[in-house]
């Protein structure tokens, strides 16, 4: 039988509530889940839905961002040059040079 885990779920649930954006690393898919499985169990309140900044999906992007980077298709993700410059160096004018060329291409598109 396992142990009663119901108190620490609460007072994991109020501190949470105390906060209006939630960071985690892997939170989406792990931590809010679990979370969520546990007050149900207790038939505890929900846990209520909170903005979720995942580091995990942060990562991933930018590991996607690397490899478009390393062949060439920097077009594709401009959005992300503000959050990969500080680690892919690049100077200002090769992330203006791609930034103006995902532009146009998306203007040519339109």
């Amino acid at each position: 039988m396992g142990s009663d885990d119901s108190a620490v779920t609460r007072a994991i649930v109020a501190e949470l509530d105390n906060y209006d954006i939630w960071v985690a690393h892997n939170g989406a898919k792990f931590d809010v889940p679990f979370l969520r499985t546990r007050l149900l169990k207790y038939n505890l309140q929900t846990l209520p839905n909170k903005k979720l900044i995942d580091l995990h999906n942060l990562a991933q992007a930018l590991s996607a961002y690397r490899t478009l980077m390393a062949v060439g298709l920097a077009p594709f993700c401009p959005q992300l040059s503000y959050f990969a410059e500080p680690f892919i160096k690049q100077t200002h004018n090769q992330w203006l040079e791609a930034d103006l060329l995902w532009v146009a291409t998306a203007d040519a598109l339109l």
